[in-house]
């Protein structure tokens, strides 16, 4: 039988309502989360604890993210093209 990937919706939040997150709750949560990883058992779980520590990194701003980088870099090699359209028998 296929397992069927359920998404759950999201509360509606008012505009009213702030939320106040920041990126030390961020960094506590995945702290928690690589505890959590590490202490199952009877097999701790690298893959979440490893990619927990990524994402910690990330939030520090110490693995700038490569595939945006690449990007941006790629974009500033090519140069910017205008074109103007001329209707025909038009000579400006």
């Amino acid at each position: 039988m296929k397992k069927q990937n359920k998404k759950t919706a999201l509360p509606a939040v008012s505009p009213e309502v702030s939320i106040d997150y920041s990126v030390r709750d961020s960094f506590l949560k995945l702290c928690h989360i690589q505890e959590t990883a590490l202490a199952l058992e009877p097999k701790p779980d690298f893959t979440a604890a490893l990619k927990s520590e990524e994402l910690k990194g990330k939030l520090c701003g110490l693995y700038p993210d490569k595939k945006k980088a690449a990007l941006d870099e790629e974009a500033e090699s090519y140069p910017i093209i205008t074109v103007e359209f001329v209707e025909k028998g038009d000579t400006k």
